[in-house]
C-alpha cells in the first residue's frame, strides 16, 4: 500500500497506543483536518502515477492537461470516499454516530477544499479550479462520478476500459475507475488510440490505486472533531 509509506506517520494518533512508531496495519485515527492531508497524498500520488503512464507510452501532457487531470482525480476519490469508502467505516468502528454521517462527511469536504486551495506545492492551476473549466463543465463531471450520469455519447468509449485488463476491484469501485478512465483518455486524447498496451499501462494504475485506497481504509478510524 503506497499511501501509506507517503503518508507522514508521525502526525497520526494510532488507537490503543500513545508512543512510537507502529506497524502501518494498526488503526489509524483520522479527524477531518488529517483526512483532507490523506486526500492531498492519494490524490497527488495518483496524479503522479498518470504521468509516468504518459511517459512510458510517449504522451507529452501539457500543464494544462496535468490540470484537468488532477480535477478529475479529486473528483473521483471525493466521489469514492463520500458514497463508500467514509459512510463503510464510520459504521463499522461506531466512533462517529451514524445521524452526523452528513455532517462530518460535509466537514472533510470543506477541509478538502480548504487543503487543495492552500497547499503552495502545488501549481496554482491545480489550487485554482476556475482557470480552464466552467462551473457547469466541473458539476457535469461531480455527476458522473457521484450518480453515475453518463453522457449517451460516452456509453461506448465506457465499454471498451471492460476490455482492456481485469482489475481487481468491486463492481462499483470498478465502474467509478472506468468513469476515471474515460475522462482521462479524453483528455489526453487516448480515445482513438487503438494500441491496447498503450491502454493497459494506463488502465493498470487507474485501477491499482482505488483498490489500493479501499485497502487504505480499512486501517482508518474517523475521529469527530
Amino acid at each position: 500500500m503506497e499511501w501509506l509509506y507517503w503518508f507522514k506517520f508521525p502526525r497520526v494518533k494510532r488507537s490503543g497506543s500513545a508512543t512510537g512508531a507502529e506497524s502501518p496495519n494498526k488503526p489509524l485515527e483520522m479527524g477531518p483536518p488529517l483526512l483532507a492531508s490523506l486526500f492531498l497524498v492519494v490524490t497527488t500520488g495518483h496524479l503522479n502515477a498518470l504521468e509516468k503512464a504518459a511517459e512510458k507510452t510517449g504522451v507529452r501532457l501539457s500543464p494544462d492537461q496535468k490540470a484537468a487531470l488532477f480535477r478529475q482525480v479529486c473528483l473521483f476519490y471525493y466521489a469514492l470516499w463520500h458514497t463508500l469508502l467514509l459512510p463503510t467505516r464510520i459504521v463499522h468502528t461506531g466512533r462517529i454516530l451514524r445521524e452526523n454521517m452528513t455532517t462530518f462527511r460535509e466537514r472533510v469536504r470543506g477541509e478538502i477544499v480548504k487543503a487543495i486551495a492552500q497547499a503552495d506545492y502545488l501549481p496554482e492551476a491545480y489550487r485554482t479550479w476556475a482557470t480552464d473549466s466552467s462551473a457547469e463543465a466541473l458539476e457535469a463531471h461531480c455527476h458522473l462520478y457521484m450518480k453515475g450520469v453518463l453522457p449517451s455519447s460516452g456509453e461506448a468509449d465506457f465499454k471498451k476500459i471492460f476490455l482492456v485488463g481485469q482489475a481487481s476491484l468491486d463492481r462499483f469501485v470498478l465502474e467509478l475507475a472506468a468513469q476515471l478512465h474515460r475522462r482521462t483518455c479524453q483528455i489526453v486524447g487516448l480515445l482513438e488510440v487503438g494500441d491496447a498496451l498503450v491502454h493497459e499501462a494506463w488502465w493498470s494504475r487507474q485501477s491499482r490505486l482505488p483498490a489500493e485506497c479501499v485497502v487504505l481504509f480499512d486501517h482508518i478510524v474517523p475521529l469527530p472533531e
